[in-house]
C-alpha cells in the first residue's frame, strides 16, 4: 500500500530523507520513481556502501561487525612514565625552600658581645698608642699599636660571629653571610691600601679619620644583609671619621678612642641585649 504524502504543511520543513538508505524492517518496500514495485533484499543491501547527505562513505554492516567484535586493544600494555619517587620529590622541594630562605633572610650574627670586646680592646690600644707618641717614640710605633688592634679586633669579631651563628643553627658563610662579607671587604681594603700610601707619604695625621671613615662604609654596606641596627652603627662611624678628619692631629687617638671604643661599646650592648647575644 502506498500512502499519498500531501507534502509540508506551512510554518513546517521537509525533512530532507537521504538517498539510497535501504528500509530496515523485514517486507519492507520503496516505490521506483517511475511507479514500478522494487523490493530489495536486506542481505544485499549490507554488501553495499551506504552514502550520507554529504556524499561521504561508510563502510559496510558486516565490515562494522568484525571492528566491533574483533579488533579491542584494551588487553595491550600501553608505554607510560615512570613515577617519581617520593622522597627523591620531597628532597627537591626542601632544598629549593632552604635556599630561597637563605637568599631571602638577613645574617643575624652580627655579634654584640663581640662587639664590646672589640670596643675594651679599642680603648686598650688607644692608652697604648698615645703613651707611645707622649713619649717620642715616633709615627711607626704608633702605627703598630693600631695594626695589632685591628688584627686582634678582626679575630674577635669573627670568633664571635662563628659563636653566635653555631648557637642559631646557621653557617657562617650561609647566603647571607657571604652577602655580609661582600659588602664589608671591599672598604676594608681600600683601607689598607691608603693606610701604607698615607704611612708613606707622610700623612699619618689623616689615619684615625680615614679608618672611621672606611670602616663605617663597611659596616654599612654590608648592614643590608642584616639586621636594621647595623647600618645605623655604620651610619655613625662614618660621622665620627668626619669629625676626626677635622680635628687637630694631637686628637686622633681620643677619636679613635671614641669611634671604636664608644660606638662599638654602645651598639654591642644593643646587639646583645635585643638579637641574642
Amino acid at each position: 500500500m502506498v500512502l499519498h504524502n500531501p507534502g509540508p504543511q506551512p510554518g513546517q520543513h521537509e525533512r530532507e530523507e537521504p538517498a539510497g538508505i535501504p528500509e530496515r524492517g523485514p517486507g519492507a518496500s520503496r516505490e521506483a520513481p517511475g511507479g514500478g514495485s522494487g523490493r530489495r533484499d536486506s542481505d544485499g543491501a549490507a554488501g553495499e556502501r551506504l552514502r550520507t547527505r554529504g556524499g561521504s562513505s561508510l563502510c559496510p554492516k558486516k565490515y562494522l561487525k568484525i571492528v566491533g567484535s574483533g579488533c579491542s586493544m584494551g588487553g595491550m600494555a600501553m608505554p607510560g612514565k615512570q613515577p617519581v619517587e617520593l622522597h627523591a620529590y620531597a628532597m627537591d622541594n626542601l632544598r629549593y625552600i632552604r635556599d630561597t630562605i637563605e637568599r631571602a633572610g638577613s645574617f643575624t650574627a652580627v655579634p654584640g658581645a663581640g662587639g664590646i670586646a672589640m670596643a675594651v680592646s679599642a680603648l686598650a690600644a688607644a692608652w697604648v698608642a698615645h703613651t707611645a707618641s707622649a713619649s717620642g717614640q715616633g709615627s711607626g710605633r704608633w702605627l703598630a699599636v693600631w695594626l695589632v688592634e685591628a688584627v686582634l679586633a678582626m679575630g674577635i669579631g669573627i670568633l664571635a660571629a662563628a659563636r653566635k651563628s653555631k648557637r642559631a643553627g646557621q653557617p657562617v658563610l650561609s647566603g647571607p653571610g657571604r652577602k655580609f662579607l661582600a659588602g664589608f671587604a671591599p672598604a676594608m681594603l681600600a683601607g689598607a691600601v691608603l693606610t701604607a700610601a698615607l704611612y708613606s707619604g707622610g700623612g699619618t695625621s689623616y689615619l684615625p679619620g680615614m679608618w672611621l671613615l672606611l670602616y663605617g662604609a663597611a659596616v654599612l654596606s654590608a648592614g643590608g644583609a642584616s639586621v636594621r641596627i647595623v647600618p645605623l652603627m655604620g651610619l655613625c662611624f662614618m660621622a665620627a671619621g668626619t669629625v676626626a678628619l677635622l680635628l687637630p692631629p694631637a686628637w686622633g687617638d681620643v677619636a679613635l678612642a671614641a669611634g671604636f671604643g664608644g660606638i662599638h661599646m654602645l651598639f654591642g650592648t644593643i646587639i646583645a641585649v635585643n638579637y641574642g647575644g
